[in-house]
């Protein structure tokens, strides 16, 4: 994660954030919980609390962030491109290829399973 021209506050739901994605990456999303998360954060449990209302709160901002960094690689390079018929074929290639890499942890984000 790049902290550059980044708060304090917004540095510290990224840490936050990152351990989440850890946190269900190794023990899957049943098994996931505030504790677990706060641990891997370093942070005491209240403080997920300050910067996330909830668990829901927590994994909706989750969900939101592995969104914004599948479309900045889809959309990464794309900008260059002159014609609409590039970009599109472009953003296409960029969609199918990053999906493609990252469907192995997805999937396992997605369901009740653990790395092992």
């Amino acid at each position: 994660m790049n902290n550059i021209g980044l708060t304090k506050y917004e540095k510290k739901k990224g840490i936050i954030l990152d351990a989440t994605f850890k946190c269900i990456y190794e023990h899957g999303i049943k098994n996931l919980s505030l504790r677990s998360i706060a641990k891997e954060a370093k942070v005491n449990q209240s403080d997920l609390l300050y910067y996330f209302k909830n668990k829901e709160n927590l994994l909706t901002e989750f969900i939101r962030t592995l969104f914004k960094k599948f479309m900045h690689n889809v959309e990464k390079g794309v900008n260059k491109l002159d014609s609409p018929e590039k970009k599109i074929e472009a953003l296409l290639k960029r969609g199918v290829s990053f999906s493609s890499k990252q469907k192995n942890s997805l999937w396992y984000l997605l369901t009740a399973g653990h790395c092992v």
